[in-house]
């Protein structure tokens, strides 16, 4: 694993048969104000030699009201996927679970473990 920064961590999968077609795999929690920056930094990483395709997955903080969803979720709480030299099989949006908080002489409380909605994502290397 390397620690690109404090906003991505990267994994490389490296084939025995196929050594040329490492595949790289960048988690991502994109400060807004930097998002550009950062972008340009993770693409430059996933195009180094000997890379060449890849995925970007998690936070971008992407706020532009074009990626709203078509089920009204907001658009800087759904995480994204970005791949290159890859194609996605099937997507899916992880709506956030409840916890329970127990509060000592009043009702528990139930909220969200978390303000984002996550994603899965299938591919084939």
């Amino acid at each position: 694993m390397t620690i690109l920064s404090s906003f991505a961590h990267s994994v490389d999968i490296v084939s025995s048969t196929a050594p040329a077609k490492t595949v790289r795999l960048i988690n991502v929690h994109l400060e807004s104000h930097y998002h550009d920056l950062h972008i340009k930094i993770l693409v430059d990483d996933l195009r180094e030699p000997g890379c060449g395709r890849g995925i970007m997955a998690g936070d971008f903080n992407a706020v532009n009201p074009e990626d709203e969803d078509e089920d009204g979720l907001e658009p800087s709480r759904v995480d994204k996927v970005a791949m290159l030299g890859l194609n996605a099989e099937e997507m899916e949006i992880l709506r956030p679970g409840r916890i329970k908080i127990p509060r000592p002489g009043k009702e528990s409380l139930e909220i969200p473990w978390s303000d984002h909605y996550g994603l899965r994502c299938t591919f084939t290397i």
